[in-house]
C-alpha cells in the first residue's frame, strides 16, 4: 500500500480489498447506497452484474474508508468516489503507473476482487452459509478460478515444505 501517493486510489484498493466489489461498481457506488446505520452498502438489483440484490455488512477497514470519504464529499455530488465532485470514469492509469512505481507485472485491478475472495474463503468457506452467500455475489465461474489459485498455492507450498525439511 505504500506504493499507492494518491490517497483517492489508496481508498479505492482498500475498499476493493475489503469488499470484492468490480471496478465499475465501486467507482459508480452513490451515497445513497451506504446505510450508515447498519453499515452496509446495498445494491439493488438493477445496479449489478448479476441482476440479484446485495447487502454487504462492510468491515472496519471498508467503513474507514467510507467516514473518509464522507468527511470530503463535496455538495451536488452523489458519488462516494469522485474526482472534483465529478464521477470517475477510469483509474487504469493511476492503477499502472502504481503498478510500474512497485515494479508489479501481470496484475490487474480484478485481481483484488480474488483477492477477497480468497480471503473470504479462507475465513468462512466451511460454513454453509456464507459458501452459498459468495457462490451468489461472486458466480461459479469466478470462484472455481478462485478455488483453483488456492489449490495451487496449497500444492506449492506442500511441495516447499517436503523438499524444504522442517523450518
Amino acid at each position: 500500500m505504500e506504493a499507492i501517493k494518491r490517497p483517492l486510489l489508496k481508498d479505492i484498493v482498500i475498499f476493493a480489498l475489503n469488499t470484492g466489489l468490480r471496478k465499475k461498481k465501486i467507482l459508480s457506488l452513490k451515497w445513497s447506497n451506504v446505510d450508515f446505520e447498519t453499515k452496509c452498502i446495498i445494491l439493488e438489483s438493477f445496479e449489478t452484474k448479476t441482476k440479484k440484490r446485495h447487502v454487504l455488512l462492510l468491515n472496519s477497514r471498508a467503513w474507514q474508508v467510507i467516514k473518509m470519504r464522507f468527511k470530503q464529499r463535496v455538495e451536488k455530488c452523489s458519488y462516494v468516489f469522485h474526482r472534483n465532485g465529478k464521477k470517475i470514469n477510469s483509474i487504469r492509469t493511476a492503477f499502472e503507473n502504481t503498478l510500474k512505481c512497485a515494479r508489479i507485472k501481470n496484475f490487474h485491478f480484478y485481481n483484488l476482487r480474488y483477492t477477497f475472495a480468497s480471503y473470504f474463503l479462507l475465513l468462512y468457506g466451511r460454513r454453509k452459509r456464507f459458501f452459498e452467500a459468495i457462490i451468489c455475489f461472486f458466480g461459479i465461474a469466478e470462484l472455481l478460478f478462485v478455488v483453483y489459485i488456492k489449490k495451487q498455492f496449497i500444492l506449492k507450498n506442500n511441495k516447499n515444505n517436503i523438499q524444504g525439511g522442517a523450518p
